[in-house]
């Protein structure tokens, strides 16, 4: 257990679980946006916590970037009191998630979505019809991991109602209640279970997991395109040896099959843990499906340029004159022509070897010459631009 580990910690934490008081108040607790939103549901008689992903990153003491970061405001108000509050104090708002209870705020900088405390009635695999109450409790139970059931008001009181504090700091990442029930109701949950399984847990998921996992895996198909993109980013853009982690988590349950319909391959991919290279999420795919030299099952997602152009030139396979090239004592030449990409595509190009990987890190250590003269040069000579 973590806190055996570390006992001054687990005195610490222990502590701070029993006072449900933040001391001293984070500085986030003061941005104006906040205290403004805060205000104004105050103001009607409503109640207001931060809860989810800033909740965790106070109390891990994470940094928070205000810009790139969505904080998820609960409430006991109702949707239509929210909106007639905001828009009675002309707070810009956006009410597209207002079915589910959501009303979403740019203020002062910030990206809040405040969200009614509400019920699942019926699960319909990603968004459930609900019905809103003022049971702090029973909102916490309908979330799906103890970690995000985690509540902090604009005083700093805090309430976890399902010990989601003693599974972060225990490194833990535990479903609230029956797992399986959880699934059913968003199957998203199960690619957000891998995420924050591998970001936050020191524990192996349990073969129980993996199993349920692998049982719903198939109902990835039910959500978009959109939504899969849109977790996969998060999941692979965390270091290679994180990626590594939720690639195999994937393959063992199944759930590289039911978004991508191909079976990743993890061989290539630990080859780069020798190696000091930042990787984006894209490139590690390419790896992990290099097997299938084909695009078309990227078809329907909605990729980025950028990322259909790393993604299909990770796809072509060099010949054997070119990798013959590489491996020569005049290699530069051929490296520099071949672009910036040609280390990764020699390992997948090539059976794993030392003299592949010790070629590959001098390619990765290549700097490329730059041509002497600029137009700059030119102009400075007489030349028209």
């Amino acid at each position: 257990m973590y806190f055996q580990k570390n006992n001054q910690e687990f005195l610490q934490v222990t502590s701070f679980i029993k006072q449900k008081k933040l001391k001293p108040l984070h500085k986030i607790f003061h941005h104006k946006g906040l205290v403004e939103t805060f205000n104004t549901i105050n103001k009607a008689n409503g109640k207001v916590a931060l809860v989810g992903g800033v909740v965790r990153s106070i109390l891990l003491k994470e940094k928070i970037i205000e810009k790139n970061t969505f904080f998820d405001l609960a409430t006991n108000l109702q949707p239509k009191q929210i909106i007639k509050i905001f828009k009675n104090n002309q707070i810009k708002y956006i009410d597209h998630g207002i079915k589910h209870g959501t009303v979403t705020l740019k203020i002062q900088g910030l990206h809040i979505e405040v969200t009614s405390l509400r019920k699942d009635i019926v699960s319909k695999g990603r968004y459930a019809d609900v019905v809103f109450h003022e049971n702090w409790a029973v909102d916490a139970k309908r979330r799906d991991l103890t970690i995000n059931a985690i509540y902090i008001d604009p005083l700093g009181n805090i309430y976890d109602p399902v010990d989601g504090i003693k599974d972060l700091f225990s490194k833990r990442v535990e479903f609230i209640g029956d797992i399986g029930k959880r699934i059913k109701e968003d199957y998203l949950r199960m690619l957000r279970f891998i995420r924050f399984h591998v970001k936050y847990s020191s524990e192996e998921v349990s073969e129980e997991k993996i199993l349920v996992l692998k049982k719903y895996s198939d109902q990835i198909k039910n959500l978009s395109k959109e939504r899969i993109l849109q977790e996969q980013r998060i999941i692979f853009s965390q270091n290679i040896s994180k990626s590594i982690i939720s690639a195999d988590l994937m393959k063992k349950t199944n759930l590289d099959l039911a978004c991508y319909g191909i079976k990743f391959e993890l061989t290539k991919i630990k080859v780069l843990e020798e190696f000091p290279i930042n990787l984006n999420w894209i490139s590690k795919l390419a790896i992990l499906t290099y097997r299938n030299q084909t695009v078309k099952f990227l078809k329907f997602f909605p990729l980025s340029s950028r990322e259909k152009l790393v993604f299909s030139n990770l796809k072509k396979v060099l010949v054997k004159k070119e990798i013959n090239q590489l491996l020569s004592d005049d290699w530069e030449f051929t490296a520099y022509y071949l672009g910036d990409d040609v280390a990764l595509r020699l390992l997948l190009s090539s059976d794993i070897t030392d003299k592949i990987k010790n070629r590959m890190k001098l390619i990765l250590e290549f700097k490329k010459p730059e041509f002497p003269i600029c137009g700059d040069d030119l102009i400075k000579l007489g030349f028209r631009q």
